[in-house]
């Protein structure tokens, strides 16, 4: 218990100002990008907006971390957890204990990022600044390579710039980690704000989330967000036929296993 409480005191150090300045140059590198790189680098920023919003932060930090969905082989968790601290959205134990802020204190005045309490600017660029609480995350306190991941977030961005950089130069490190990063932040803050004022609800939930053939399209099956709400550890969001979960084949076609059916 002691070291426990040692780890808390060390992780927890505010990173709100070095999140929202990276989300801010990528959200303006953006528009330039799309505007000025070629056909490739257009498409490779696809793919890793899929890989960053779908595999790492939607199938990893959301669905394993958060809700506990979804069982990997440790290796692949480890390297899943690597993948979306590469996004740009926060450490693992931040995202986390936003999150599940969120569906603890839906639509009140204690939710981290509610339309109903709070203007669309913030809920779209102002959550990195939401107090979160430690309590929600005292499982994954437990984890030394999560506690390794939040000590060094900054520093282990480092080296990945440095292979895209070699790689393909500065354009790589745009379309491969700028770009996709800013885009991943965008969406989810989207989801966020129009899944709790726009679209239809399938289940009574007591709360504003809703489902959305929008963003379950372009946010990979998030934007099923009533049934989100409604079954929070259920590995997939799919409710009727036309509601498709790109991110529970992503899981699956990594040996993922649900932990609820």
């Amino acid at each position: 218990m002691l070291m426990l409480l040692i780890k808390v005191v060390i992780v927890f150090a505010p990173s709100s100002i070095k999140i929202f300045i990276i989300q801010l140059f990528s959200w303006c590198t953006i528009l330039w990008f799309y505007f000025n790189a070629d056909l490739f680098w257009i498409l490779t920023s696809v793919i890793f907006y899929i890989l960053y919003a779908g595999v790492g932060v939607a199938l990893t930090f959301h669905r394993t971390l958060s809700h506990n969905s979804w069982k990997f082989h440790p290796l692949v968790k480890k390297s899943l957890i690597m993948l979306a601290s590469m996004a740009n959205v926060g450490s693992p134990l931040t995202w986390v204990a936003v999150h599940r802020a969120h569906h603890l204190y839906c639509d009140t005045e204690k939710d981290p990022h509610s339309p109903q309490h709070q203007s669309v600017w913030y809920v779209m660029f102002g959550t990195m600044f939401s107090k979160v609480s430690i309590k929600r995350v005292v499982d994954l306190l437990r984890d030394d390579y999560i506690i390794f991941i939040h000590q060094y977030y900054y520093l282990l961005q480092l080296p990945w710039i440095a292979i895209l950089y070699l790689l393909g130069g500065w354009m790589a490190v745009i379309a491969c980690h700028i770009v996709p990063g800013g885009l991943t932040w965008l969406a989810g803050s989207f989801v966020n704000y129009w899944n709790h004022t726009h679209g239809y609800q399938t289940h009574d939930t007591n709360d504003s989330s809703r489902n959305n053939v929008l963003t379950g399209f372009l946010v990979l099956g998030e934007g099923w967000h009533n049934n989100h709400h409604r079954f929070p550890i259920k590995g997939t969001t799919k409710g009727s036929s036309h509601e498709f979960d790109a991110i529970y084949y992503m899981a699956t076609m990594l040996g993922g296993k649900m932990t609820v059916k």
